[in-house]
């Protein structure tokens, strides 16, 4: 991830971009990200998040023809992000790559990693109750659906 890390602009600069994303360049492996990043906890699962994007990206799809080099659905290169920023809760990783040594600091990242998911399971549903609906009628007002 070295070389990924090295053409990525990761910190905060006058008049930049304030969200953060990933970025495969040429589909031949230049894959970059941009974030603002800052050093707390949130800055380093969003660090994560993007990585998992920049790892599926560069190490998927080479040995297939250039137009299919992408992933096959969102939820694939989702779904590898959302377990590399999870790391940033993880205590065995936090004490592999870091200098934490705060044995209470894993209690506490268990319970917020457990509030996480539980407010991202609301948020699940509501999306997918929303998605449902418009597609059952394409034509309604989507901002009173919504």
């Amino acid at each position: 991830m070295e070389d990924i890390l090295e053409k990525s602009d990761l910190y905060e600069k006058p008049g930049k971009y304030q969200h953060a994303c990933c970025i495969n360049m040429d589909k031949e492996g230049d894959v970059r990200i941009i974030e603002n990043a800052k050093n707390n906890e949130k800055w380093m699962e969003t660090t994560l998040h993007e990585l998992g994007h920049a790892v599926y990206d560069k190490f998927s799809g080479m040995d297939v023809p250039f137009i299919l080099r992408e992933p096959a659905h969102i939820f694939t290169t989702e779904g590898i992000a959302m377990l590399f920023g999870r790391l940033s809760k993880d205590i065995n990783f936090l004490k592999k790559y870091s200098d934490v040594k705060n044995e209470k600091l894993e209690t506490e990242l268990k319970k917020a990693l457990r509030l996480r998911q539980m407010v991202f399971s609301r948020w699940v549903q509501v999306m997918v109750n929303f998605e449902r609906r418009l597609y059952e009628n394409p034509e309604q007002n989507l901002n009173l659906l919504w």
